[in-house]
């Protein structure tokens, strides 16, 4: 043999001819295993929650709220009275009451 590079036909390979049998096995579990991991990800990928989009509050509509700590909380009676809770920002003085 010398400098010769023995490479299986096509035709062989395609049989299986020149694998063994417990090479056979670990490619088909490593396949198995990549199948599995892929379905997983994908999996996880879609099934993440999306966003919670907060209602709106249509303008010169009422509402009730209340601050507590850095969150007011705001219940709208008229549409389904749930309470949502809003993180506050900013808040200024407008010089009323």
């Amino acid at each position: 043999m010398g400098g010769e590079l023995l490479v299986p036909s096509l035709s062989s390979v395609r049989k299986g001819a020149g694998f063994s049998k417990d090479y056979l096995e670990h490619v088909r579990t490593v396949h198995f295993a990549l199948i599995a991991t892929a379905v997983l990800l994908a999996f996880l990928a879609f099934s993440r929650r999306s966003e919670v989009i907060p209602a709106l509050l249509p303008i010169g509509e009422a509402a009730e709220f209340r601050i507590h700590n850095d969150k007011l909380i705001l219940r709208d009676p008229e549409a389904d009275g749930k309470e949502r809770e809003y993180v506050v920002v900013s808040m200024t003085s407008t010089g009323e009451g």
